[in-house]
């Protein structure tokens, strides 16, 4: 199923927005940094780790973003994506291939073909998608040194940073970090392209053929 860009009358569409029976974890405490991930060469992603590798060599931050390499709502932060580590040096990011189907292949070629330059793991059993209340792609979340989610949601509104109305929700939330500042808006609902999609089988109303 291809997946478009919402249009203003429609900004959501509730099929692939945030799932109503997820158990995201409360904002302010640490999410689960234990659980299993992969990098494409097939090796281990600890989280953990990595995200105290990122803080030792001067980040502020880790942004982690659930990411998709079919999904058009990713497309459309490509450019975002390649720019972070030169625009916010202090920002380290991930992403996470988290969509049901996607080979290393698809998910390697994308990132490369795109020019996206960020750590890149495997959600293989879609484990921390659903641990972390991610039903969609893209979802970002920002932890802060100790590992704890300062931020979830949307990247921004889904507008252009040239836009009067462009809200960057997710570098709002850097911005306040930097200071020392409570995050104002922790939260947004995030929309995208589905995590996991659900065929239902059919009967043939004809029977079999004879």
């Amino acid at each position: 199923m291809t997946c478009c860009p919402p249009s203003a009358s429609d900004p959501a569409d509730p099929s692939s927005a945030d799932a109503p029976d997820a158990q995201p974890r409360e904002i302010g405490f640490a999410v689960d940094l234990d659980l299993p991930l992969r990098r494409l060469d097939g090796g281990a992603l600890d989280l953990r780790r990595h995200l105290a590798a990122q803080i030792e060599t001067g980040a502020r931050a880790l942004a982690v973003v659930f990411w998709s390499a079919h999904c058009a709502h990713c497309q459309r932060y490509d450019a975002w994506l390649a720019a972070r580590r030169r625009d916010e040096p202090d920002l380290a990011l991930l992403l996470i291939a988290a969509r049901e189907g996607e080979t290393d292949a698809v998910v390697g070629g994308a990132g490369r073909r795109r020019a996206i330059d960020a750590s890149l793991g495997r959600d293989d059993d879609g484990r921390v998608a659903r641990a972390w209340g991610v039903a969609q792609t893209p979802k970002a979340f920002l932890l802060d040194a100790r590992g704890r989610a300062v931020y979830r949601g949307a990247i921004d509104n889904f507008t252009y940073a040239d836009d009067p109305d462009h809200r960057p929700y997710l570098l709002d939330a850097l911005a306040d970090l930097r200071a020392g500042r409570r995050v104002a808006r922790p939260e947004t609902a995030a929309f995208g392209c589905a995590v996991r999609s659900v065929y239902y089988a059919q009967p043939d109303p004809l029977g079999p053929a004879t």
